[in-house]
């Protein structure tokens, strides 16, 4: 026969089973809610997710033309902070080796006085 025990034994196992299934549940319905709003509200801010991707709402239609001076202006920006083959650059670099100084790190990254936009709006006034 089982003892007073073995009951309670037996008690507090199915409890601490139970209650860890319980809290598991708990769990998952806590995390799935919780996506669930934040998918909502990304959807407010125009953002919708699904199995299949990202899409993207906007307010702005943009054709050709803006779709490649928006690629000009980036391209623009990375030849303007870009230092190498800037012949300002290549010059000090290579009358402080003539010198016999070595260049610092400062002067290879000065800016030069004509910068990559201005080239290219002369280019582009030229045509």
């Amino acid at each position: 026969m089982a003892t007073w025990v073995d009951v309670f034994s037996l008690s507090v196992t199915t409890i601490v089973f139970v209650g860890t299934i319980l809290a598991v549940i708990y769990s998952a319905r806590k995390l799935t809610s919780t996506v669930a709003a934040t998918k909502e509200s990304l959807k407010n801010r125009g953002i919708s997710l699904s199995d299949s991707g990202v899409s993207i709402k906007t307010d702005k239609r943009l054709d050709m033309e803006h779709y490649v001076d928006a690629t000009q202006r980036g391209m623009i920006k990375v030849l303007d902070a870009a230092s190498f083959g800037k012949q300002d650059a290549i010059e000090r670099t290579s009358s402080r080796e003539s010198r016999g100084g070595s260049s610092s790190e400062g002067d290879v990254h000065a800016k030069p006085a004509s910068t990559a936009s201005g080239i290219a709006m002369r280019k582009s006034q030229s045509k």
